[in-house]
C-alpha cells in the first residue's frame, strides 16, 4: 500500500546516501546531490556553565557557640550573595527550566513587509504560524578615550521619529541629521538624482558625503540598513528603505519572528499542501537525481526509485 502511494507525484518537493543498483532504465544517468546534513557530522556540544549550582563557602554556617546580632546579619548578608551566585545558572537548573524558553538554532527574522511575509498572506499559510514581533534592535558602540577603544557597550538603535528624539545615546546635531536622512531614505527611489553618481559607490562612502557622523554611520549600515562593508549605495538604500517601510505595520519595530522557532515555516507550507491533497515523505532524503537526455525522470532515495513529472529544489544542491 506504502509503495502505491509513493511511487508516482506529479510534483516532488526535495529536502540526501549510497549508489542505487538496478534503478536505471536505458539510457538514464544518476546526477548526485550535495549531502548538507554532512556539514554536521561529529557534532558535539559543550556546557559553559557548572554542572550543579555553586554555592560560595560565605554560606556555610558559622561556628557554633559565640555568635552575635551583628554575625547574624553579617551571615544573612552573605547568604544573599550566596544565592546571586546560585542562579546565575547551571547544567542542572538550565535542564529543569527547559520549558521556560526557546532557542532558535537557525533563527529567522521576517522584515514586516517582506516579500516573505507577503507571500504568507496571499496563500493563507500566515494562519498557521504564531508570529512575535521583535521589540527592540540593539548594537555594540565602542566608546573612545583619546581614539583609544577604551570598552563598548550595548544601545538601543533609534530608527523611528519617536525614537530619535528621546534617545540619549546620540546628540541633538546627530538627531537632525538623522531624522533628515530617514526621511531621504524613504523617498529614495523619488529623488533618485541625488544618489545616482553614487548608486556603484560604496554605501558608507555616500553617507560620508551627507555629514554623517561615524556613530550615525555605524547604525545606519550595522543596525538599520544592515549591510556590510562593500555593500554599494544603491544596496544600501534599498534595504534602509525596506527597514523604513516595515516600521509600525504589526509593532513599533519592522520583524517579525516565528513563535516557536524557524522550522514553523516549513510546516506551515506542509500543512497548506496538504489541504491541496499533497503528499510529503518525511525523514527521506533525496540523493540522487535521475536523467534521461537532459530531461528529469524520477528521483532514487534509499534504494528506491521515484517517478515524476517535475522537480522543485533547492538550486544550492
Amino acid at each position: 500500500m506504502e509503495n502505491e502511494l509513493t511511487s508516482n507525484f506529479d510534483v516532488i518537493v526535495l529536502g540526501t546516501d549510497p549508489e542505487p543498483v538496478g534503478l536505471l532504465k536505458e539510457g538514464e544517468e544518476l546526477s548526485a546531490l550535495s549531502l548538507p546534513n554532512s556539514l554536521y557530522d561529529g557534532v558535539k556540544y559543550q556546557w559553559h556553565v557548572p554542572e550543579e549550582e555553586e554555592v560560595s563557602s560565605e554560606t556555610q554556617n558559622p561556628d557554633e557557640g559565640g555568635a552575635t546580632a551583628s554575625d547574624d546579619a553579617v551571615q544573612g548578608s552573605r547568604n544573599v550573595t550566596g544565592e546571586a551566585k546560585k542562579n546565575l545558572g547551571s547544567k542542572k537548573s538550565l535542564v529543569n527550566c527547559n520549558r521556560k524558553f526557546n532557542i532558535d538554532l537557525a533563527p529567522k527574522i521576517l522584515f514586516s513587509r517582506g516579500a516573505l511575509v507577503e507571500l504568507l498572506i496571499s496563500s493563507n499559510v500566515a494562519r498557521y504560524v504564531e508570529f512575535k514581533c521583535i521589540t527592540r534592535v540593539l548594537t555594540w558602540v565602542d566608546e573612545q578615550n583619546g581614539g583609544n577603544p577604551s570598552g563598548g557597550k550595548l544601545v538601543v538603535v533609534p530608527c523611528s521619529r519617536s525614537d530619535v528624539f528621546t534617545t540619549d545615546v546620540i546628540s541633538l546635531v546627530e538627531k537632525r541629521l538623522l531624522m533628515k536622512f530617514l526621511e531621504f531614505c524613504y523617498l529614495h527611489e523619488k529623488n533618485k538624482e541625488e544618489w545616482a553618481d553614487f548608486a556603484d559607490k560604496p554605501f558608507k562612502e555616500f553617507l560620508e558625503s551627507r555629514d554623517l557622523t561615524p556613530k550615525l554611520i555605524h547604525f545606519i549600515t550595522s543596525a538599520i540598513g544592515m549591510v556590510d562593508e562593500e555593500a554599494n549605495t544603491e544596496e544600501g538604500l534599498r534595504k534602509t528603505s525596506l527597514f523604513l517601510n516595515s516600521l509600525g505595520r504589526y509593532g513599533s519595530m519592522p520583524f517579525l519572528f516565528t513563535l516557536f522557532g524557524s522550522g514553523e515555516m516549513p510546516q506551515a507550507f506542509c500543512r497548506l499542501c496538504a489541504v491541496f491533497e499533497g503528499i510529503y515523505m518525511l525523514r527521506r532524503s533525496v540523493e540522487y537525481v535521475i536523467i534521461k537526455e537532459g530531461m528529469f525522470c524520477g528521483i532514487a532515495s534509499e534504494g528506491e526509485r521515484f517517478t515524476g513529472e517535475h522537480l522543485v529544489m533547492d538550486c544550492g544542491l
